[in-house]
């Protein structure tokens, strides 16, 4: 599912090429968790390895630039698992 590649990228990879002095920001893509699924809102996700499940209150997490170097330009890494790319 292409939501958890997006989870994921944004949750691991993300801080690891963030350099800012400002705190980073959770932007969650639907405010009562994924729809048909809001009752499982508050279960936790569950990673192993190579996986991530569980997922039912996915978000962004912007990291902003430090000031003396923000542009106003950004970067979204969104890494695909395994079959096509849509």
């Amino acid at each position: 599912m292409k939501i958890k590649s997006i989870v994921y990228a944004f949750a691991v990879l993300t801080p690891i090429i963030s350099n800012s002095e400002e705190l980073p920001t959770e932007i969650p893509l639907w405010s009562n968790g994924v729809p048909g699924f809001e009752s499982r809102r508050n279960k936790p996700t569950e990673a192993k390895n190579w996986w991530v499940k569980n997922i039912h209150n996915p978000s962004n997490i912007v990291y902003p630039a430090p000031r003396d170097k923000a542009t106003g330009t950004g970067v979204v890494v969104c890494p695909d698992g395994p079959g096509p790319c849509f």
